[in-house]
């Protein structure tokens, strides 16, 4: 099914397309986009649950010029950004976006047109087949970085990130805790169900964060782990699922260990 701005209209029978600011259409079967620019007011638009597979497919949101909110979770989308990115004006046209969700596609890589979406301060990529974190030095106003669910080995590219103040990179295949000494943002920061072997003495240049999940991964000893304490802000840890919890007075040791901080979860 191709969206178009008739059909458009007859799902928005309130009022006309120069004055819809959201559109619902999500769950409606849609293939393609077509030229939707009539839409001169639309801020939000949600096609999420649909089959939109080629990123050519897009090609009708190119003059939605005001356009912050684009939602594309559970599609067939490959890349990311997901426009034809040889139109070069058309994806300018789209320098207001604010949030792009692109979670369950088939994205396997991120292109380098992305830096055209400069604005961009949310990016969800869970559920993918990512394995390498790349071309997102030019987000500089990025504040939340979702990657979950995806194939990635190594945490790299993210030093220009300096506004970042969440990140997810849960289940993945990630052996080293990332240096991410340049994101002193950082309050939130995801990466349990990984392979993590220890925290490093670097991760006190997080000054900010305050929540750290590292649940399920491979952390054995309480030398592991003693980096931690010098997260003077942290209130919410999760260590569940690593070895070091099975170990005699863990309970104990930590929590003496990080003068009553955190909370269990």
């Amino acid at each position: 099914m191709k969206l178009t701005p008739a059909i458009l209209s007859s799902w928005n029978p309130e009022k006309p397309l120069s004055e819809l600011i959201f559109a619902k259409c999500n769950n409606k079967q849609i293939t393609h986009v077509d030229d939707i620019s009539s839409c001169v007011s639309l801020h939000k638009l949600d096609l999420s649950n649909n089959e939109i597979k080629k990123t050519g497919a897009l090609s009708g949101l190119r003059y939605c010029s005001e356009l912050t909110w684009l939602n594309l979770q559970n599609n067939q989308l490959d890349v990311c950004p997901p426009f034809d990115y040889q139109d070069k004006d058309g994806l300018g046209k789209m320098d207001k976006l604010l949030v792009l969700n692109l979670n369950l596609n088939q994205v396997e890589r991120i292109t380098p047109y992305l830096y055209k979406l400069k604005e961009l301060k949310a990016l969800i990529l869970g559920h993918n087949k990512i394995s390498k974190i790349e071309n997102l030095e030019s987000l500089i106003n990025l504040n939340t970085l979702v990657l979950s669910y995806n194939k990635i080995e190594e945490v790299s590219n993210l030093t220009c990130l300096k506004s970042l103040t969440k990140l997810s990179i849960a289940h993945n295949k990630i052996r080293v805790f990332p240096d991410l000494r340049m994101n002193t943002e950082l309050k939130e920061l995801r990466l349990n169900n990984n392979r993590l072997l220890g925290v490093p003495e670097y991760v006190k240049f997080l000054p900010k964060l305050e929540i750290l999940d590292l649940g399920n991964n491979f952390l054995k000893e309480f030398s592991d782990i003693e980096n931690l304490k010098s997260l003077f802000h942290l209130n919410n840890l999760n260590l569940k699922g690593n070895p070091v919890t099975k170990l005699e007075n863990y309970k104990e040791k930590v929590f003496f260990g990080f003068y009553f901080k955190i909370i269990y979860i």
